[in-house]
């Protein structure tokens, strides 16, 4: 195989954390020794995080200034899905990763008014169990959002967009999806949140109910919006009080907790190089609630992560 070399946009994230992670053991299933196989450069723009050392040789840190410099000088380096803004904002990392089906994107995607209203009309058609919160524009309307005002009772300001539904929420789930345009794995999770991060979470398995419907969604809007075109990609839902489904938001990268899965085999470096992930034996059973660092200690501990 031929060795390839991966950048990691806003590494010093938990979508950062979790992509080396993925990328260790992808190493440990190859055999690699340390100064061979395949190299990560995790780029970040915080320079307290780049002096960090890592534990391989093959596992650079670098400023996003370099990471853009290597991508523009070596166009066989791939840009591995885990940032939340730079492929967006970035043109010149936009423009690299346009072809690419796992990392393109287009900032249309992330235009929620404008998703969720395709979403709404294609979830109606097809009756899809998942619901999508009534939304739009600030410039769709009439009055902005003011509690005080009668005229908004009911509705709520959320970034730039009006959400006209107020969900009662009971509980939280995240999937990540590996979706190859034909079948469509899902890695779904309940979580618990703690100051906006997941906290506990509970590993939900493959004929769970936010499996079942989270494949029928994707296959159901897939064709209309690329958000859920053929990649890696991850959702977040979350169930009301009635026991009811709704969408949340989506995001073209693997969600930031997903080292996790790996207790369920996924891995997107093995995903991206079609190669079956190696299982991972863990005491973390489908159903059960554990602390999200009890799953960075167990994986670390589990693959050993120095190879």
């Amino acid at each position: 195989m031929k060795t390839k070399k991966y950048i990691v946009f806003e590494a010093g994230s938990r979508a950062g954390l979790s992509a080396e992670i993925f990328f260790r053991a992808w190493r440990k299933q190859n055999g690699w020794d340390d100064g061979h196989g395949d190299v990560l450069y995790l780029a970040d723009a915080d320079p307290v995080y780049r002096c960090v050392p890592t534990q391989s040789e093959n596992i650079v840190r670098i400023s996003e200034q370099d990471a853009v410099n290597l991508l523009q000088c070596d166009k066989d380096i791939v840009v591995f899905p885990a940032d939340e803004l730079t492929r967006q904002l970035n043109t010149a990392v936009r423009n690299v990763v346009q072809d690419d089906d796992y990392s393109r994107v287009s900032p249309l995607w992330y235009d929620k008014a404008h998703v969720n209203n395709i979403l709404a009309e294609l979830v109606s058609i097809d009756q899809c169990k998942i619901r999508i919160p009534l939304t739009f524009g600030l410039t769709d309307a009439f009055i902005k959002p003011n509690k005080a005002s009668a005229g908004s009772k009911g509705l709520e300001l959320k970034g730039d967009v009006c959400v006209s539904q107020i969900i009662d929420i009971r509980r939280e789930f995240v999937a990540d999806v590996f979706y190859d345009g034909n079948y469509i794995n899902v890695f779904p999770r309940e979580v618990r949140l703690r100051s906006g991060y997941d906290k506990m979470i509970r590993l939900l398995p493959p004929s769970s109910r936010i499996s079942r419907e989270v494949r029928k969604f994707v296959e159901c809007v897939s064709s209309q919006v690329e958000l859920f075109a053929p990649g890696i990609f991850h959702i977040q839902l979350v169930e009301d009080t009635n026991g009811d489904l709704f969408y949340i938001e989506a995001s073209r990268r693997i969600s930031g907790t997903s080292l996790v899965n790996l207790a369920n085999g996924f891995n997107p470096f093995c995903f991206m190089n079609r190669v079956k992930t190696d299982v991972i034996v863990t005491r973390f059973e489908d159903g059960k609630w554990f602390r999200y660092e009890d799953f960075v200690l167990d994986i670390e501990n589990e693959i050993r992560c120095i190879v």
